[in-house]
């Protein structure tokens, strides 16, 4: 999300200060309006997309909820037919799929914080545009200035001050961290899920043989 890493250093007070400070504001002030409205733009896209991932990380955990209810239920019917394998097989596989179901309610909860995150950010950048607009008004009514060379370098950026080659380069350490920590552990999570599961699957048996 470099996008909401560059516009959370761009608050409504810092570009008010920055036209505030501006000698000739009513030259930026075009400029300005329209790099706030493709930011503006972008920020609807990318909670169009943050919907939609929330959605899907919520549509995945309530699938392997599902299944993990459906095993338990096949298992207790595989034992009133008298097949006592099967049961096991569908408790072991039970086992499996709820050791899912954390990693999934994180993403679910991860996804609902980026798009509670882009709306946020999408209400702060509306009223940074009303703000700009504001200006322009109040600017109307002094004499027309004389005419400056272009300026080219986005006027955000230097707002902002902020380069997306280091908010990268952070979150790439960040995930390369993160990997490293999952690789070592899966070992001995695996490990132990093996040592457990045998006895887990025997308790949830005898659970159901003798209907506690």
């Amino acid at each position: 999300m470099g996008l909401l890493s560059r516009l959370k250093d761009i608050s409504t007070g810092k570009v008010k200060a920055f036209l505030d400070e501006a000698e000739r504001p009513e030259e930026m002030i075009p400029q300005l309006l329209n790099e706030l409205q493709s930011q503006q733009q972008a920020l609807r896209n990318a909670e169009a997309k943050s919907l939609t991932a929330v959605r899907a990380a919520q549509r995945r955990l309530e699938e392997t909820m599902g299944r993990a209810l459906r095993l338990e239920r096949g298992a207790e019917l595989a034992l009133k037919k008298g097949e006592e394998e099967t049961a096991r097989e569908a408790l072991r596989e039970q086992l499996k799929v709820e050791q899912v179901v954390p990693r999934q309610r994180e993403q679910v909860e991860q996804a609902q914080k980026i798009l509670d995150d882009v709306r946020e950010r999408g209400n702060a950048l509306k009223a940074q545009i009303a703000l700009v607009k504001e200006k322009e008004v109040q600017l109307k009514t002094r004499p027309e200035p004389a005419l400056s060379p272009d300026r080219t370098e986005p006027l955000l950026k230097k707002v902002a001050e902020m380069e997306e080659r280091v908010l990268t380069e952070e979150a790439e350490a960040e995930a390369n961290r993160e990997v490293n920590q999952n690789l070592r552990k899966r070992s001995l999570d695996e490990r132990l899920f093996e040592l457990e599961k045998n006895d887990e699957i025997e308790k949830r048996l005898n659970q159901i043989k003798t209907g506690n």
